[in-house]
């Protein structure tokens, strides 16, 4: 069932908290002594024994969370138990579980079963009545002993120690070490078992290793699947010489198609662990020096079949400090390998050198690419310990919780400083707090991530994150069958690292944002990452503007059925299009690219195209070369992000000052060009919307409010070209939100500090023909060309309005402030269509409200009201670049209280302001005289309104009216 996040978060200023990575958890046994050998309190024998060999967590049930150690302890945290025990989340005995009275020994491994039933094998007996089991056992939950498990009488397990066990999917069980018979019976060194402990005669190999298992794992792709892994002291399996590392057929034969011409792990003792990753690659460590005779010492990868990966750790050999008798044990084990889910790599061992840097001994984390990672400081590391075996403060067990938290298990007394026997927990993120949703519980004990402190998990269950929610995230994990989905105008802001193991949905105009710059900060693994872009309306034969905000999508991906001739990018240098035949090419980040809409959709009836771009979300720093052609330097950019980006921060970054220019360009193709009943042409908008610090200009008729300067997930746009190089692209241009739509109109007044003070103009016929340009006043604009405030006419409309400036067309002109009355701007227009056209004065900002705005018609000799009415004439084809000027005079206020416009009338008293309209009024919005917005209403639809218990008495205020034709009227009164 899909879960929706129902609540809204008011997103208040929260300074980021951080846990360091690699730093103890003091929340974990705070006060309790740990796993001590020998003696029980008060009279503890330290140097005895005691350390925990392995740990295990329960990941659901009644349980869930609490733990089992096992080892050579006798007593934990001064409570008798011997070899096992279970501890509560935060490390304090569970006095519910007791296990049975085991010989003298130790558990070395356990499984936790999908019943509760717990299997642990080592070097141990345990007798009741007439069995004596020896060396593994199956335990109830409460730890007392299953004598269901390989049930019989007199001695029954094996002759020798187990210190390997795994379970296969179906069951069965796995159990390697030294022993040689089962049940008095066979002579092999590792056998399968039946979930009921009896032995299971399809493992039917007669060969075996010719000394000890240490490690197994089960193959689960392909040709492999279900192939056995295995790793040890043994150089070989019978009749074949193969060091340490090898693989059976399910069976137990010998598979002679694993690392086929290698000799395998040489040197030093043994292969101690084998970590399958979800590829069925492997990561393999132990005490060795060579691997197939490639220097790779203690640690290395291969493929699926035993092949070595040679990109990884490339150039690095490992673990490279010698072995030394001053400290006892200091040596180049490495016992114990923990992928995290983002695929990190944590190692365990006695080892204090990786790839020649000197570490605190035992612990340390790996890159994904097997460098060594840095950021994972673990103090001074671990000291003291019993010195049982290769030495003192050595790890041999890394078992990974819930909450991205590891327990570390082993033998020592102390980590960076502080006292933790034989067992800590440590931090392994930047965060200081944890939030999980889970399908049971939603989100667990009500914890929602609202701040950077949070870890945040989804770790079962289908988790929505609401339109009009925005959540924040330190770090963020998806894990294997989760799902979540942020949906349209939501959005979920990440501090850190992002690892995908289950899906994790994007839909269209939601947003996902990074906040660091660290493109390896995103790791989908096994996991499924989609981005979803709806278009505008759209027939068969309109485009749009594409760019990607994944990694290395096609642009057949965007669109499969599209002609597969209709693929295309711009090239700068030639200033034209080129042709991408089938759609083949990758689509590189931060690039914009054109597709025509599918070959099946209608040529008539405009319809919604959703694309899902579907792979590892792009984050980071890009770099994207721009080039300056011989006639044009136009360059077809793209927001690389899946969230918006503001393109001010882009054009004004420092990085991109000096190679572009200030203005960019948005293809909005609203609608084609059709015939009329009479066979005559009859034009729409077809041109690019221009956007620059000044403001923007729409491209079709009725839309009152200009683009927003927030370029959509998605979205591509052109901007010229100042100098050949790169231009870069920042996390720090995303936004949370304003992903809405590829060509956004914002309903908000600008905001931005500097003044400004602009007004509109359109150029329009009775067929459609529609061109806007926009003259404003600015501070630090000048009357020639600024890149921030000035943009060339790009492109081509059937019309096209324009203000000139040092000889240059403008489709938006910055002046400067202060604004002087006597200020003129000579306008020019282009039209390929002869007839009847109409300038017209669109919008204005209140700035304007008391003067008179002129348009002077130089060649009829008439100076004309834009403000009373639409001024109409008559124009052949062609340019005209000396007919129109723009002027200005004062004006007189209207009478306080009322004030009446064309068709609409605005009355006011001491309890309401009164609209009344000729047409149906649609929306009443009203500011103050400093900007503010005060009042909104929309969906009106009546032709009179009021308005009543405004608090703004004995204020002027701005009234903008819209009624159902789209028309806008706006009013300024004394209230």
């Amino acid at each position: 069932m899909r879960t929706k996040l129902l609540f809204i978060l008011l997103m208040l200023p929260i300074l980021v908290a951080h846990s360091q990575p690699g730093a103890i958890d003091l929340s974990f046994n705070p006060n309790g002594v740990g796993a001590y050998g020998g003696s029980l309190p008060p009279n503890y024998e330290p140097n005895v024994d005691g350390l925990v060999y392995k740990s295990r967590i329960y990941n659901s049930g009644i349980f869930r969370d609490r733990m089992l150690i096992v080892g050579r302890f006798s007593s934990f945290n001064g409570v008798p138990k011997k070899y096992i025990a279970r501890l509560t989340q935060n490390g304090a005995v569970d006095n519910s579980f007791s296990g049975p009275s085991f010989s003298a020994g130790y558990i070395y491994c356990l499984q936790i079963l999908p019943d509760n039933k717990i299997l642990v094998a080592g070097m141990f007996s345990v007798t009741s009545g007439a069995t004596t089991y020896r060396n593994i056992v199956r335990l109830n939950p409460d730890g007392s002993l299953d004598t269901s498990f390989n049930s019989g009488s007199g001695t029954r397990g094996t002759n020798a120690e187990i210190h390997a066990l795994t379970m296969q999917n179906d069951g069965k069980i796995l159990i390697g070490g030294k022993f040689t018979l089962w049940n008095g019976a066979g002579n092999r060194r590792l056998i399968r078992l039946n979930d009921d402990g009896s032995l299971d005669p399809t493992f039917t190999s007669t060969g075996t290793v010719n000394s000890e298992v240490r490690t197994i794992v089960v193959q689960n792709i392909g040709e492999n699947q279900g192939k056995i892994v295995i790793g040890g002291f043994f150089s070989g399996f019978t009749g074949v010489t193969k060091q340490k590392l090898l693989r059976l057929h399910p069976n137990g034969d010998y598979d002679t198609t694993f690392n086929q011409g290698g000799n395998g792990a040489t040197g030093g003792d043994a292969v101690f662990d084998i970590s399958l990753r979800s590829d069925d690659q492997m990561y393999v460590g132990g005490k060795f020096t060579h691997y197939n005779g490639v220097n790779k010492r203690s640690i290395f990868m291969v493929d699926a079949n035993g092949n070595l990966v040679s990109t990884w750790n490339q150039g690095g050999i490992g673990v490279t400090n010698p072995e030394t008798n001053v400290e006892p044990g200091s040596g180049y084990n490495i016992f114990t390998i923990k992928p995290q889910p983002n695929g990190e790599i944590l190692i365990g061992g006695n080892f204090t050198e990786y790839n020649g840097t000197q570490l605190p001994k035992g612990l340390a984390r790996l890159n994904i690419d097997g460098t060594l990672d840095t950021s994972f400081l673990t103090g001074t590391g671990f000291t003291g310990g019993t010195n049982v075996y290769q030495g003192k403060s050595v790890i041999r067990d890394i078992v990974l919780q819930r909450d991205g938290k590891i327990i570390v298990g082993g033998d020592f007394t102390d980590y960076d400083g502080t006292q933790r026997r034989m067992l800590a927990r440590i931090k392994t993120r930047n965060c200081s707090e944890t939030a999980t949703y889970n399908s049971i519980d939603g989100w667990e004990n009500g914890i929602l991530p609202n701040s950077y402190d949070y870890l945040t998990i989804i770790e079962s269950g289908t988790t929505v994150i609401p339109g009009g929610t925005h959540l924040k995230a330190c770090e963020l994990e998806v894990k294997q069958g989760a799902t979540l989905i942020i949906e349209s105008d939501a959005s979920l802001t990440v501090d850190g690292k992002i690892t995908i193991n289950g899906t994790f949905t994007i839909e269209s105009s939601g947003s996902l944002v990074q906040v660091k710059d660290d493109v390896n900060n995103v790791q989908t693994a096994s996991g499924l990452f989609t981005v979803k872009r709806n278009t505008t309306p759209v027939t068969r034969y309109d485009y749009t503007y594409w760019s990607t905000p994944v990694k290395d999508p096609t642009l057949f991906n965007v669109s499969p059925n599209t002609l597969f001739d209709k693929y295309h990018k711009f090239n700068p240098v030639t200033n034209n299009w080129q042709t991408i035949l089938n759609g083949s090419e990758i689509m590189t980040t931060g690039r914009g690219y054109i597709i025509r809409a599918p070959q099946t959709f209608s040529l008539v009836n405009p319809t919604v195209y959703t694309t899902n771009f579907v792979g590892v979300p792009n984050n980071g720093k890009y770099l994207v070369p721009v080039s300056t052609g011989p006639n044009a330097s136009w360059n077809l950019l793209g927001n690389p992000y899946p969230s918006a980006i503001d393109i001010n921060k882009f054009i004004n970054l420092p990085d991109n000052i000096g190679k572009v220019g200030g203005t960019i360009y948005l293809w909005t193709h609203f609608s084609d060009i059709v015939s009329g009943p009479n066979g005559e042409i009859n034009y729409s908008a077809d041109d690019y919307a221009a956007y620059n610090r000044m403001g923007g200009v729409v491209t079709m008729a009725g839309m009152s409010n200009p683009f927003s300067g927030m370029v959509a997930s998605g979205q591509a746009f052109f901007i010229e070209a100042q100098q050949t190089g790169l231009v870069s692209f920042t996390n720090q241009m995303r936004s949370a939100a304003d992903n809405r739509q590829f060509y956004r109109i914002n309903n908000e007044i600008d905001n931005e500090t500097f003044q400004k003070q602009r007004l509109w103009l359109n150029l329009t016929n009775s067929q459609g023909a529609f061109n806007q340009a926009l003259i404003g006043y600015a501070t630090g604009a000048t009357t020639g060309i600024d890149r921030d405030f000035d943009g060339k006419v790009f492109g081509g409309n059937y019309v096209s309005l324009y203000s000139i400036a040092d000889s240059q067309n403008l489709t938006i002109q910055g002046r400067p402030l202060p604004f002087e009355i006597s200020d003129e701007v000579v306008l020019g227009y282009k039209n390929t269509i002869a007839g009847t056209f109409e300038i017209a004065l669109s919008e204005y900002d209140a700035e304007f409200e008391n003067i008179g705005i002129l348009l002077e018609d130089k060649t009829l000799n008439v100076v004309h009201n834009l403000r009373e009415s639409a001024y109409s004439f008559q124009s052949p084809i062609g340019t005209f670049n000396n007919r129109f000027v723009l002027k200005y005079e004062a004006a007189a206020l209207t009478a306080p209280g009322f004030e009446i416009g064309k068709g609409v009338t605005v009355v006011t008293s001491a309890e309401a302001i009164i609209v009344r309209s000729e047409n149906i009024i649609k929306s009443v919005e009203i500011w103050d005289a400093i900007g503010r917005k005060i009042y909104v209403m929309n969906a009106i639809n009546t032709d009179s309104y009021s308005v009543t218990r405004l608090n703004a008495a004995n204020s002027v205020l701005i009234i903008k009216v819209t009624t159902e034709d789209l028309k806008t009227t706006i009013k300024k009164i004394r209230y």
